[in-house]
C-alpha cells in the first residue's frame, strides 16, 4: 500500500511538472516582458482608419481582460473594494459586472503584486489549475498517467481554453469544470460530507471566477453529469447530498451571483423578443451555417482558415477557434470502442448536442425562448462545452491504444500532442512588448492623436458604441455593462435613429427629453425656445 501511494504521488508530481512546463513553453514570451495581447488591433478599435491586418475577433483582452483587472488592483491596493467604476461613462457597477472577477480564487493572492505581474500569474494559473483539474478527474476513472494527460493537454491547448486566457474570466471559469465533475463523481461513489463540501466549494469558484454565462454553462454540463450517474441505491440520501451540494454552492456564490444579475438589467444587451412562430419555423431551426461548418476545420489546425501573424508578432487571433488537434481527433475515433461505457455515452451526447448547435444555430434560438439568457450568447460560447468533453474522449481514445503496447504507445501519443500543439500555437498566439498596455502609453496616445474629428465623450464613427477604460472605444459593446439611458441618449439625438450611433450637429428637443436637461452648455447659440 505504502508503495501504491509513492507510485501516485510521484505521478501526480509529473503531472504537475508537465502541465506548468507546458504553460511556460507556451507563454515564455512573458519572461522576454511580453504579454500576450493582440496590440495589433489597436487601429481597429481606436476611431482611426484601419491600417494592416486588424480585422480579430478576439480585442477583450485589451479593453476588458487587462484594464479590468488593472482597475481592481489598483483600487485594491489602495484599501478600496472596487464596486463601482467611474472611468465608464458617469460611472457604472464594476463588482456587479461578473467579468471584473474580482473575487476569483486565481487573482485574490496576487491582487499585492503589480498589476501587469498579478495578471500574467493569474492567466498561468489558470492552465495548471484546468490541467490538473483534468488529470486528477482522469485518474479517478482508474486510466493510465498518459491517458490523463492526454485529456488534460487537449483540454488546456484547446482554442477555446486558451485564446480565451487572455481575458482572464473566461478560462478561469472553465479551469474549475473538471474540479466539479470530479467531485460530483467522487460523491456519487461515497456519499461522504468531504465531497459535499468541495462540490460546495468548486460551484462558488466557478461563478466568482468571471463571465456569468461561461459559469451557468458550467453548472449546467455538471447538472448533466449528475443525472447521468445517479443511482437508486441510498436513494434519499443521495438526493439531498446532490441538491445540497448545488444550493449550497449557489448560495455561497449569490454574493457574485446577485449583483450580477441586478447589473445585468441595466446592460443595454437586452434579449432578443421572438416569437413563438418564429423560432419554430423549420427555416430558422434548420438554417445550415456553412461558415460555421467551416470554422469546425480549425480543430485541425488553428491556421486553416487564416490568421494575421507575421515574424514580429501575431497581429490577431480567431476566439472562434476550435483546435483540438489531428492526433486528439483519431484518438477521439478509437473511443468509440468503449462505446457501451456510461463516460462515453453522455460525452458523446454533449459533443453532438453542442456540435449541431453550432451548424444550426437556429436551435439556440429555440433553446432562448426556453432560457431567454441565452439569447445574448453566441453558439461559440457554447464551444469549449464541446472542446471539454472531446478532451475526455481523446483520453479514453488513448487508455484504449494503450493496451495494444503498454510500455511505449502512451509515452509516444503524449509527447507527439505536446510537441504538435505547442508547434501549431507559436505561428498564432500574439506576443507584445508590455509596455504598450494600459494605461495611457506612447502607442495609444499616439492612435487618438491620428483623429481630430472623434471627441473622447461622443465617438464620431458610426462603427463605435461606447468607452472602456482610459478613453478606449470598442466594437459592439461585448458584455460590458452599457447603461440603456446612455443607448437611448444617443438614439434620440441621431439624425438616423440606429442602434449604437450618433450623428450630433445640433441639439434637439428629443435629446432634452431624454436628459431632462434645463441647461445646455454649446459653443453655438441655440434655437429660440
Amino acid at each position: 500500500m505504502a508503495l501504491l501511494a509513492q507510485q501516485k504521488n510521484l505521478h501526480w508530481f509529473l503531472a504537475l511538472f508537465l502541465i506548468t512546463l507546458v504553460t511556460i513553453l507556451l507563454f515564455h514570451s512573458v519572461l522576454r516582458g511580453q504579454g500576450p495581447f493582440a496590440t495589433g488591433t489597436l487601429g481597429q478599435i481606436m476611431p482611426v482608419e484601419k491600417t494592416g491586418d486588424t480585422s480579430a475577433f478576439l480585442r477583450d483582452s485589451l479593453v476588458q481582460g487587462y484594464p479590468y483587472h488593472a482597475f481592481a488592483a489598483e483600487k485594491i491596493q489602495k484599501g478600496e473594494f472596487p464596486l463601482w467604476n467611474n472611468l465608464i461613462f458617469a460611472g457604472t457597477p464594476f463588482f456587479g459586472n461578473g467579468q471584473s472577477a474580482v473575487l476569483s480564487p486565481l487573482k485574490a493572492p496576487f491582487w499585492w503584486l503589480g498589476t501587469y505581474s498579478s495578471f500574467i500569474l493569474s492567466l498561468l494559473l489558470q492552465f495548471i489549475i484546468g490541467g490538473m483539474g483534468m488529470y486528477v478527474l482522469c485518474r479517478a476513472f482508474n486510466w493510465k498517467l498518459t491517458s490523463a494527460l492526454i485529456a488534460a493537454l487537449a483540454f488546456i491547448l484547446s482554442g477555446q481554453f486558451l485564446l480565451r486566457s487572455t481575458m482572464n474570466h473566461m478560462s478561469a471559469v472553465m479551469a474549475w469544470l473538471p474540479w466539479l465533475w470530479w467531485s460530483i463523481y467522487q460523491l456519487h461513489h461515497s456519499l461522504k460530507f468531504r465531497w459535499l463540501v468541495l462540490t460546495v466549494i468548486f460551484t462558488a469558484f466557478t461563478f466568482f471566477s468571471g463571465n456569468f454565462q461561461i459559469a451557468v454553462f458550467c453548472l449546467g454540463i455538471s447538472l448533466i453529469w449528475l443525472l447521468a450517474l445517479f443511482q437508486k441505491n441510498h436513494l434519499y440520501k443521495r438526493t439531498w447530498l446532490f441538491v445540497a451540494a448545488i444550493a449550497l454552492g449557489l448560495a455561497l456564490s449569490a454574493v457574485q451571483i446577485i449583483p450580477n444579475l441586478e447589473t445585468i438589467k441595466l446592460s443595454y444587451r437586452e434579449t432578443k423578443s421572438l416569437t413563438w412562430s418564429q423560432v419554430l419555423n423549420p427555416k430558422n431551426i434548420f438554417h445550415f451555417e456553412k461558415p460555421n461548418a467551416k470554422v469546425l476545420a480549425t480543430a485541425i489546425d488553428p491556421k486553416i482558415i487564416g490568421v494575421g501573424a507575421n515574424s514580429s508578432g501575431p497581429a490577431d487571433f480567431l476566439e472562434i477557434n476550435l483546435f483540438i488537434g489531428p492526433i486528439a481527433i483519431i484518438l477521439i475515433l478509437f473511443s468509440f470502442l468503449d462505446w457501451k461505457k456510461r463516460l462515453w455515452r453522455i460525452n458523446a451526447l454533449i459533443s453532438a448536442a453542442v456540435l449541431i448547435i453550432i451548424l444550426f444555430p437556429g436551435l439556440k434560438d429555440l433553446l432562448a425562448k426556453i432560457f431567454p439568457w441565452l439569447s445574448v450568447t453566441s453558439v461559440w460560447r457554447m464551444a469549449f462545452i464541446l472542446l471539454f468533453s472531446l478532451s475526455l474522449l481523446a483520453g479514453m481514445g488513448a487508455e484504449i491504444l494503450r493496451k495494444f503496447n503498454k510500455k511505449f504507445i502512451g509515452p509516444i501519443i503524449l509527447a507527439a500532442v505536446f510537441i504538435l500543439s505547442l508547434w501549431q500555437w507559436q505561428k498564432v498566439m500574439p506576443f507584445s512588448d508590455k509596455k504598450t498596455l494600459y494605461p495611457n502609453t506612447d502607442l495609444i496616445t499616439q492612435i487618438q492623436n491620428q483623429t481630430k474629428t472623434t471627441s473622447k465623450l461622443w465617438p464620431k464613427d458610426s462603427g463605435l458604441d461606447q468607452f472602456m477604460l482610459y478613453d478606449i472605444p470598442i466594437i459592439l459593446g461585448y458584455d460590458s455593462v452599457y447603461p440603456k439611458t446612455y443607448l437611448e441618449l444617443w438614439q434620440a439625438n441621431s439624425r438616423v435613429v440606429k442602434p449604437n450611433q450618433l450623428h450630433a450637429t445640433e441639439v434637439s428637443e428629443n435629446l432634452l427629453k431624454v436628459t431632462g436637461a434645463s441647461l445646455i452648455l454649446t459653443n453655438k447659440p441655440l434655437p429660440e425656445n
